[in-house]
């Protein structure tokens, strides 16, 4: 009950979140796409969220690791600078959710524990990612026991590309089944007044700072 009243209070504050996460990747779009300042060099730091520094030569690798899936899931040799922005934008946004919601799972204890993936991957009732990744092109037929060769055999490809191709799957499982425990704890403890809400909102939006130094860099920092 006191992890339900906890959730309840802050509430207001976690759509208060969300809503200023959709308008962090919307206001850096520019900022991010081909050309922006913020991608121009390696040195500066592109934001600050809840006192973790986000480092824009990292966050250029973790977009480059993005559009390399991309090219690969998609079977495409290069990508349009339409899909780049697309896949820069949701790598900017994914990085938000994972420092807030991190937080946010760490403070009410929400884990997700390894059997409960394993479960998820070769359980009667497959993860939807694990069902679109191993069914037949052809068929569109789903076989789990082609879930369970691809995993016994992993380790035994000389490339790692098998690895490489699981890690990612395997992260995406456990991060929608902490969002899907983290939620359920809200629909059965939260409640707030559009009052609440709108106070929250103003809230947050008024935590969110940009600065423009001399040098043209602009930093965004969100405080929370």
């Amino acid at each position: 009950m006191a992890l339900i009243g906890d959730i309840r209070r802050k509430g207001g504050f976690l759509i208060a979140i969300f809503v200023g996460t959709a308008l962090l990747a919307f206001i850096l779009g520019d900022l991010l796409g081909p050309g922006g300042s913020l991608t121009s060099t390696n040195q500066f730091e592109i934001g600050e969220v809840g006192g973790e520094i986000i480092p824009a030569r990292e966050f250029d690798l973790k977009v480059q690791d993005a559009i390399e899936n991309y090219k690969e899931q998609s079977g495409s040799a290069s990508i349009d600078a339409q899909t780049t922005d697309l896949l820069r934008d949701q790598t900017w946004v994914q990085w938000l959710n994972e420092i807030i919601m991190g937080a946010e799972y760490s403070h009410i204890g929400v884990t997700v524990h390894p059997d409960e993936i394993f479960d998820l991957v070769t359980g009667s009732n497959p993860h939807a990612i694990v069902v679109q990744a191993f069914s037949n092109p052809e068929t569109g037929a789903f076989n789990a026991g082609d879930v369970i060769n691809f995993l016994k055999n992993m380790d035994s490809d000389p490339s790692g590309k098998s690895r490489a191709q699981w890690l990612p799957l395997e992260q995406t499982i456990k991060k929608d089944q902490l969002s899907i425990k983290y939620f359920t704890l809200i629909k059965k403890g939260l409640y707030i007044t559009r009052r609440e809400a709108q106070r929250d909102y103003e809230a947050f939006n008024s935590s969110i700072k940009s600065n423009m130094p001399c040098n043209g860099i602009m930093m965004f920092q969100t405080v929370l």
